[in-house]
């Protein structure tokens, strides 16, 4: 048996880890899952170590809906330091300016500005969002109803201090 992450944190100074076990729900129907769960959890109870179980249905729908949206566009550009900064600052200003639109309003006025192809400053912001360069709060904003009030600059990014992701 195997748990599926070990989690360690410092919470208050204190180092603390917490264990999770990751099912799907539907699995945790059948006797045997349910017993080799138990044991697993035993097993941390007795270390000290908090044990969570986890499932599909543990991660909110808008959450899985957002995610989705950047996560398929973390490698779709290779930006070099220059660029990325220059494309991640216009969008900054744009969304600045114009904090009660929608999201792609400020986007699609900056694709005829710098005479893009209609939707690139929107592909260029899920990539630095999958970056981490634009954030919102995922949990609770679906990514179709963002504004640019909702979105933050990543204080890593203000800095120049990201840790930017290459293309393979």
């Amino acid at each position: 048996m195997t748990t599926d992450f070990l989690i360690d944190m410092e919470i208050d100074g204190v180092l603390v880890s917490r264990a999770v076990s990751v099912k799907y729900a539907e699995d945790l129907e059948d006797a045997r899952t349910l017993e080799k769960q138990e044991i697993e959890r035993r097993f941390w109870e007795n270390e000290k170590v908090a044990w969570y179980a986890f499932t599909e249905h543990d991660v909110p729908v808008t959450s899985v809906k957002n995610i989705r949206w950047l996560a398929s566009h973390m490698h779709s550009y290779d930006l070099e330091v220059s660029e990325r900064m220059g494309i991640f600052e216009r969008i900054a200003k744009a969304l600045d300016g114009n904090s009660e639109e929608k999201l792609p309003v400020p986007l699609r006025e900056l694709d005829d500005k710098y005479a893009q192809e209609p939707g690139a400053h929107l592909q260029y912001f899920r990539h630095l969002a999958a970056q981490h360069a634009f954030l919102w709060d995922i949990h609770g904003t679906l990514h179709t109803k963002l504004k640019a009030r909702d979105i933050e600059l990543s204080e890593y990014w203000l800095n120049q201090e990201a840790n930017y992701v290459h293309a393979k």
